[in-house]
């Protein structure tokens, strides 16, 4: 059984684990909404490594999914509406899978396919997409 948002603490919990950025100081600084995000109960994080050590993390809250990565230069890509979380599966699930304008392999596809369907979830939860749920029922 998960914790929902009333559940969350009302203080930080310990880290549950900590990773170390593996990319070079080329591809810059990981952003700092990053660690700002690991202090907020309400927001939910993820993290992403694939065999090679390519890194990828996502925070996800009331407004919006920020996605960042190593190899695009710790660039922050932002889904904030029901309707591009829905267009951005459909170009994730293609032979050439693309994110944000952004070209990515299988596995980090893989992986912003779930990012994305959880915001929706999370969204769902919320009662953000209710209305343009109903919306799309009723065409």
């Amino acid at each position: 059984m998960g914790l929902t948002v009333s559940d969350a603490p009302a203080l930080p919990a310990p880290a549950l684990f900590q990773v170390p950025n593996r990319h070079s100081a080329a591809c810059g600084a990981p952003p700092p909404w990053i660690a700002a995000a690991l202090r907020e109960p309400a927001c939910l994080c993820m993290y992403f490594e694939n065999a090679l050590g390519e890194q990828w993390v996502a925070a996800l809250d009331a407004d919006c999914v920020r996605v960042a990565g190593g190899d695009i230069g710790w660039s922050t890509l932002e889904v904030c509406r029901a309707a591009d979380v829905e267009m951005a599966v459909r170009e994730l699930r293609t032979p050439a899978p693309v994110f944000c304008n952004t070209v990515v392999n299988n596995e980090e596809a893989a992986w912003l396919v779930c990012v994305l369907l959880t915001a929706a979830s999370f969204w769902r939860k919320l009662g953000f997409l209710i209305a343009e749920e109903t919306k799309h029922e009723a065409t």
